[in-house]
């Protein structure tokens, strides 16, 4: 029917779904793992790879491999002939002993980075180092708790016997025993909620009684220790009240004091008197001299 819709030619499908290759910024052998998985998944084998292949890896790309395949042509190479010449030119050199020296120095950032950021990062860092596959999750387990940030979460899991934890398991309880420390519990809330019932939060009602000192509860919070703003008065033993001796810090004086009692204050001495009257103690105060009436 002429209305039927032509299938799509497999390189113009490829270049509308992979993205082009470039060299500064992609890594060639992640970029050949997209191919392989877009031939298989549209049955594409053989010869038919190569000109999929030219047609998704762009401009600049393309005239690089041109290059190095000169005097042949692109086109007329087999398809891992011409991913052997790509990964000469794209993928560098690598220092296996100084990408394992990254990996056993790796820790846990303790600026908002999670248990399973730190678990992906560190398998990220693990692929380059050509680990033995026997070796590898046994040293994935050993860097994951040692390089935890310090915490309960790495004191959670040292109580855990390495022959019988599989890393599996020490991912799944670090993650649980982060998120428990990261949400308030249950109790947490109800305790909240019954300080603020019994109004010992801010603007509570204050008419119970302190059971401190047996005076009226303070309201709010409080403010200061002795009839400052946040108190009720402290009826007549307030700090205030005349001729009662309290503490002041420490400049609280450690000895009792003989205080004039309550009532009119003595009359005052004569301005003249014998030296016979000078000599008789004051029957309140002995350290002043005062005629006896």
């Amino acid at each position: 029917m002429a209305n039927e819709k032509q299938p799509q030619p497999a390189a113009q499908l490829a270049a509308s779904i992979i993205p082009e290759f470039h060299p500064a910024s992609d890594d060639w052998n992640v970029y050949r793992e997209i191919l392989e998985e877009f031939y298989r998944a549209n049955g594409i084998t053989g010869a038919g790879r190569v000109p999929v292949l030219l047609s998704v890896i762009g401009k600049t790309t393309y005239r690089t491999v041109r290059g190095l395949c000169h005097p042949r042509s692109p086109k007329e190479m087999e398809y891992d002939e011409l991913c052997r010449v790509m990964a000469r030119q794209f993928v560098p050199e690598i220092a296996i002993f100084r990408l394992r020296s990254r990996f056993y120095r790796a820790e846990q950032r303790r600026c908002g980075e999670s248990v399973k950021q730190w678990y992906a990062r560190l398998k990220a860092l693990s692929v380059e180092c050509q680990f033995e596959e026997q070796q590898l999750e046994s040293l994935l387990l050993d860097r994951f708790v040692i390089g935890l940030a310090p915490g309960p979460v790495q004191n959670r899991l040292c109580e855990e016997v390495p022959g019988s934890l599989t890393l599996e398991r020490a991912v799944d309880i670090a993650a649980s025993v982060e998120a428990a420390a990261q949400h308030p519990t249950d109790d947490a809330e109800e305790m909240v909620q019954e300080f603020a019932e019994l109004g010992l939060g801010e603007g509570g009602e204050g008419d119970r009684q302190c059971h401190r000192r047996g005076r009226r509860r303070h309201h709010g919070r409080h403010a200061g220790r002795f009839g400052f703003a946040g108190h009720e008065a402290m009826g007549p033993w307030g700090p205030f009240a005349a001729g009662r001796h309290h503490r002041h810090g420490r400049h609280h004086h450690r000895h009792r004091h003989h205080h004039q009692p309550y009532g009119p204050a003595p009359p005052s001495p004569a301005p003249w008197h014998s030296e016979t009257d000078e000599m008789q103690p004051h029957r309140y105060h002995r350290h002043h001299r005062h005629p006896v009436p």
